[in-house]
Formats: C-alpha cells, sequence, structure tokens
C-alpha cells in the first residue's frame, strides 16, 4: 500500500504509492518526483497548476497578485522575453525604444532620449519627428518636407500647392482672410491686397 519512508542518505520522506512506479519525495528546500513525469496540483478535485518535464507551468485559472499596484513580473535586470497577449491595459507603458507593427516591423514608433518618431517604412519613408525643443519634422521620401518650430513658422523643402477640384485654389495672409491673397483659376493667377 501507500507508505512514508525516510532516506537515510539524504533524509528526505518518501511518498510511495500504490498502483504506481512513481514516488515523490520531500525534503526541506523541495518537493520532487522521482520519475520523468509532470506534477499537478488540484483544488478541490480540479486541476490548478501542472509543471511539465520541461519546467513549463499551466495555470487552470488566473495568475493575481495578493495588492494592488505592488509587485511586478520581472525585473530591469532579469526580462520575460516575449509576452503574447490577445488584449493588454495598463495605466502607463514605458518604453525603451521602439513599437513595432507586428505584420510589418518598418513601421514603428521610435523613443529617444530627446525625440520620439512615428515612421511608415525603412527606405523611402514617411515620418513624423518631433523633438524634446518643440519642432515638428514632417519627411517624405528620406528628407525633411516641412518644419514647425516653436515661434509658429513652417518651413517647406519644396513648392506648396492650393488647389480644389475645381482647379482652384486660395492662399491668405493675415487675419480673417481680409489681408493678402494668392488666388488661382484656369490658367492665371494673381496677388492680391485685401480692404481691411
Amino acid at each position: 500500500g501507500n507508505s512514508i519512508t525516510v532516506d537515510p542518505a539524504s533524509g528526505d520522506a518518501v511518498l510511495n504509492l500504490t498502483h504506481s512506479s512513481q514516488s515523490l519525495r520531500i525534503d526541506q528546500n523541495s518537493l520532487r518526483t522521482t520519475t520523468n513525469s509532470s506534477f499537478t496540483f488540484l483544488t478541490n478535485s480540479t486541476t490548478a497548476l501542472t509543471l511539465d518535464t520541461s519546467q513549463n507551468a499551466t495555470f487552470a485559472g488566473d495568475i493575481m497578485p495578493s495588492a494592488e499596484n505592488l509587485y511586478d513580473i520581472g525585473s530591469a535586470s532579469v526580462r520575460w522575453e516575449d509576452i503574447w497577449a490577445d488584449q493588454v491595459y495598463g495605466r502607463s507603458v514605458y518604453v525603451d525604444e521602439y513599437i513595432y507593427h507586428n505584420g510589418d516591423t518598418n513601421n514603428n514608433i521610435r523613443f529617444q532620449a530627446s525625440r520620439m518618431t512615428l515612421q511608415s517604412k525603412a527606405s523611402g519613408s514617411a515620418k513624423v519627428d518631433l523633438h524634446d525643443n518643440g519642432n515638428l519634422y514632417l519627411n517624405s521620401g528620406g528628407g525633411t518636407t516641412l518644419t514647425l518650430d516653436t515661434s509658429q513658422n513652417a518651413t517647406f523643402a519644396g513648392d506648396v500647392y492650393v488647389a480644389e477640384a475645381t482647379n482652384k485654389g486660395q492662399l491668405f495672409f493675415g487675419t480673417a482672410n481680409t489681408d493678402y491673397e494668392i488666388k488661382g483659376g484656369g490658367n492665371y493667377g494673381y496677388l492680391s491686397l485685401n480692404a481691411p
């Protein structure tokens, strides 16, 4: 039948099970099986946790901390390699450098010490580049297309086109469209000074 013995050499308590070649050994530091098999914990006759021979742990329920906002999973020096989840909820998310799109890693958000960028492609890229000094750069085709600085100045690296579906466009300078106007239509265009 079942029996509990003590191994004189190690001092381990050994639980021998009837109709099984397995034994359970218990010492002051560990609880282990003596054969190559998984180890299962049950609560109310239902499996709660299984430890297999590859040291994988399978939980049948949630993994919960004993207190709110107090304990970590991993640390800055010992990190988990990958986390696979359908949905992730958090109050704050801290990222060292990149957030990648799973289907195309050329699409990413990158965080650096003094700037962050939103990038669409590695080459011939479209990029939004925001610096800590308040300047915003829009890149297209690998170069800076537009720079917006902290004095609300806009610097274009190329031409500026204003057009509508009717082949007409207007560009106003001033307040409430009352100062200077550049207007084009058809095959002509003009600069006018509007009445204040």
